[in-house]
């Protein structure tokens, strides 16, 4: 029996040669290969271009503002704040707000720049909102013209 054991140990130690072992790695983002879940790699520190520091296609609405584009390219952004709220200083579709965009800044008192009470998307200056985004008043130098008397 001890003969059978130690023949057995032999040839099981001679069956097994070299082993390979596997071990998983974590992805590296930023070494400029694409490995597991990433998107992109693009191997650099600059947040702001196509593919952010998370590893992931650039896109309106995560929180990086992109700087490799100029006004009028695409995908440009003004701004980028990454909520839904269409109804602060950058838009949904990564535009800063401004006077005249249809959209009522909710984010600034009345004493801030920027405050709109009203924004009516036109350029009558004769109806119940103003070109600068506050309500017409008696008093505010203006003629209302789409009044009946």
């Amino acid at each position: 029996m001890r003969r059978f054991v130690a023949v057995f140990a032999v040839a099981l130690s001679l069956s097994c040669g070299d082993q390979v072992i596997v071990r998983e790695v974590e992805n590296q983002c930023g070494n400029g290969a694409v490995e597991g879940d990433e998107v992109c790699d693009d191997g650099n520190a600059i947040n702001g271009d196509a593919c952010t520091n998370s590893c992931n296609l650039a896109a309106c609405g995560d929180q990086v503002t992109r700087t490799d584009l100029s006004p009028g390219e695409d995908n440009f952004e003004e701004c980028d704040d990454g909520n839904l709220d269409d109804a602060d200083g950058c838009l949904n579709n990564c535009v800063v707000a401004r006077c005249g965009d249809g959209i009522v800044r909710m984010d600034r008192s009345e004493a801030e720049d920027g405050f709109e009470r009203c924004d009516d998307q036109n350029q009558n200056n004769e109806d119940d909102c103003l070109n600068n985004c506050l309500i017409a008043r008696c008093g505010d130098g203006v003629i209302r013209t789409d009044i009946a008397e």
